[in-house]
């Protein structure tokens, strides 16, 4: 089910961390808001905006919440207006740690919305790349 889809992955990202170190990891999903939302125009072309959530129920939240504002700027950079901003979670009703409190390279990106084309997407997903091998090689 959707709503356990942190602790279904958790394991696994967990095991991964344990063998390797990671600079950077994206857990990437869709959200569930609309085109109106979720849509960018630059240059002519249409992205999906993105959006960075940090939980903030656990201690690595300030390095999470950092690394997410870093990658933010280097596509803001790019693509003016692609980003959404930071959302930061705590408290009841929500996660409040989306497996970041496992690695504190660990973001969450909301990738656009369910209104937003392939085409969309994968304009970003090129920016996403591109921003982060320029913040990683920094």
């Amino acid at each position: 089910k959707y709503n356990q889809s942190y602790n279904s992955i958790r394991p696994h990202l967990k095991k991964r961390l344990e063998e390797e170190k990671y600079d950077l990891i994206i857990d990437l999903h869709r959200d569930s808001v609309g085109a109106d939302l979720t849509t960018a125009v630059h240059e002519g072309e249409k992205y999906a905006k993105v959006a960075f959530v940090i939980g903030l129920d656990h201690p690595n939240s300030a390095e999470n919440k950092l690394k997410a504002q870093q990658l933010k700027e280097e596509m803001e950079k790019l693509v003016p207006g692609l980003t959404r901003g930071l959302l930061l979670k705590s408290g009841r009703g929500v996660d409040g740690k989306y497996n970041q409190d496992l690695n504190p390279s660990v973001i969450l990106v909301e990738l656009g919305g369910i209104g937003n084309s392939e085409d969309q997407l994968n304009r970003t997903i090129a920016v996403i790349a591109e921003a982060t091998s320029s913040m990683l090689s920094e």
